[in-house]
């Protein structure tokens, strides 16, 4: 198992996403979509996870620079298509090797994320409550793991 001090976030090619992208180059400009969504399978602490909402988890990786604009964000920043642009799905994953392990994920949470999305929430004026805090957790269980399965 690869230690947290050498883990690596990274993004890989499936085989099929990797054919998919290529019989793109295959089709007239005229066809082709402004931007393509891909499902994305995350290998969490030594497995792939399946359910709970993560997977697919679509994201959009080929787009049209001219069809959209960067949506800049402290964490998850993404790119934002105009209306109108056609958005397509392509086959195949992109491989997401995201946490190896508890002590990875903690580090990640309390160093990286957590700073940063309440740098995020500042920003943009939004405010939290104690009960907002309490309720958070047990929903996003019922969420996760009753209303959508983990496998």
């Amino acid at each position: 198992m690869i230690g947290s001090s050498a883990w690596m976030l990274t993004e890989r090619v499936s085989d099929e996403l990797k054919a998919s992208i290529a019989k793109l180059s295959e089709e007239p400009e005229t066809r082709l979509a402004d931007g393509y969504r891909i499902p994305r399978r995350s290998y969490y602490q030594g497995r792939w996870i399946k359910g709970g909402g993560w997977y697919p988890d679509y994201q959009l990786r080929l787009f049209r620079k001219s069809r959209g604009s960067w949506e800049p964000r402290h964490i998850h920043e993404s790119v934002k298509l105009n209306s109108g642009a056609r958005v397509e799905k392509l086959s195949g994953d992109i491989l997401h090797y995201s946490v190896a392990d508890a002590g990875h994920h903690h580090h990640m949470i309390g160093e990286r994320y957590a700073p940063l999305a309440a740098l995020q929430m500042f920003e943009e004026g939004r405010h939290t409550s104690p009960l907002k805090i309490a309720v958070a957790a047990p929903a996003a269980f019922v969420r996760s793991y009753i209303l959508k399965g983990v496998s």
